[in-house]
């Protein structure tokens, strides 16, 4: 299995906060998997930032 995560930068909410809006995206999410049963082929789910806005994705997928 692989473990895949993207996230775009370019929108406002990392104009002036990059290291801390990146670090609450990443904490929600170690949060979010912790809470998981089991990671699964096929698992995904969208990031967003603080303004409810979608900046990435994140998918668990077979090795290729």
């Amino acid at each position: 299995m692989k473990f895949k995560l993207s996230i775009e930068l370019t929108n406002t909410a990392f104009v002036d906060f990059m290291n801390s809006e990146t670090a609450r995206i990443l904490k929600d999410l170690a949060n979010h998997i912790h809470g998981a049963v089991d990671l699964n082929v096929g698992m995904e789910g969208p990031l967003y930032d603080w303004n409810g806005n979608k900046v990435g994705i994140w998918i668990v997928e077979e090795n290729k």
